[in-house]
């Protein structure tokens, strides 16, 4: 099972947000792509991170991907997470596994 991943947020998403919150101005191209441009990096730092990268089965590989990513666009609020088991409860009592991602530190293991 793939276990790590890169959460955060992209140029290319914020882009994509900021088109569609900004209609008035199809028709006048050079104001559109400057309006969106400066509301995508406002949205950058902003966004809810996301999953931007595929799963991976160990660190060093989300990190090479993180390398190759970094170089193709601009990434905003970067972090490496770890999917794990959280064992709970349901309102009956009854117990419940379900798998949730937490943030990864290669030093100190997954924080939870």
């Amino acid at each position: 099972m793939s276990t790590f991943a890169i959460f955060g947020t992209t140029m290319l998403i914020a882009k994509e947000k900021a088109e569609k919150q900004i209609k008035a101005l199809k028709n006048q191209p050079d104001d559109f792509q400057k309006a969106v441009n400066e509301k995508a990096e406002a949205l950058l730092q902003k966004m809810r991170p996301v999953q931007i990268s595929p799963a991976y089965d160990a660190p060093q590989f989300c990190t090479e991907w993180l390398e190759v990513a970094a170089r193709q666009t601009t990434l905003g609020g970067v972090r490496l997470m770890c999917r794990i088991k959280e064992d709970g409860r349901t309102k009956t009592g009854k117990p419940k596994t379900k798998l949730v991602w937490r943030p990864y530190d290669p030093i100190k293991g997954v924080q939870l």
